[in-house]
């Protein structure tokens, strides 16, 4: 994706290119942990306010950032002095997929998912109805989710499958650590 200065809000321009933002709060620890490049806004003693990129994190957990064509790393510990949490992430939802899945839905996203939870949860049997969102696989979303340390509530929601697809290690996104 190529930003347009001047153009369209950020958000609207990931979309065209089939990207999602996904706004957050959190610690520096959560934010690795999500391990997609992000924006962050800081703010400085003086009341002025910026923008930079996290676009990695190296083997010491700095942050590896960039204002505009300059690129610099800083530890946790200085961009937390700046930082409130709030973050926006880009991501790629799986194609096809509409977040949230929801339990009761029918479709091949659900088909989808249920397949996904087998690659990186114990595989279940195989099940009458593999496209309809069941209370066994509203489990295993859960099971999925507190093994993530998300929110568990069973929905297949943007972090959900934005967690689901680190595992996979889905090749159409890009991600901080290498």
């Amino acid at each position: 994706m190529n930003y347009v200065r001047g153009g369209p809000p950020a958000c609207e321009q990931a979309a065209t290119a089939g990207l999602r933002c996904l706004y957050g709060q959190g610690t520096w620890r959560s934010l690795t942990r999500l391990d997609r490049p992000a924006v962050l806004e800081l703010s400085l003693p003086n009341g002025e306010r910026f923008q930079l990129t996290l676009t990695g994190v190296t083997p010491t957990l700095a942050g590896i950032l960039h204002v505009g064509d300059a690129e610099f790393r800083a530890s946790p510990a200085e961009i937390g002095t700046y930082w409130s949490g709030e973050y926006l992430a880009l991501w790629r939802p799986p194609a096809g997929i509409e977040p949230p899945l929801l339990p009761g839905t029918r479709s091949a996203a659900v088909a989808w998912l249920r397949a996904q939870l087998d690659t990186v949860l114990e595989p279940q049997p195989s099940v009458s109805e593999p496209d309809f969102y069941d209370s066994g696989l509203a489990n295993r979303v859960r099971a999925f989710q507190e093994s993530e340390a998300l929110r568990v509530d069973g929905i297949a929601g943007e972090e959900t499958l934005l967690r689901l697809k680190h595992r996979l290690r889905a090749p159409d996104v890009p991600f901080l650590s290498a």
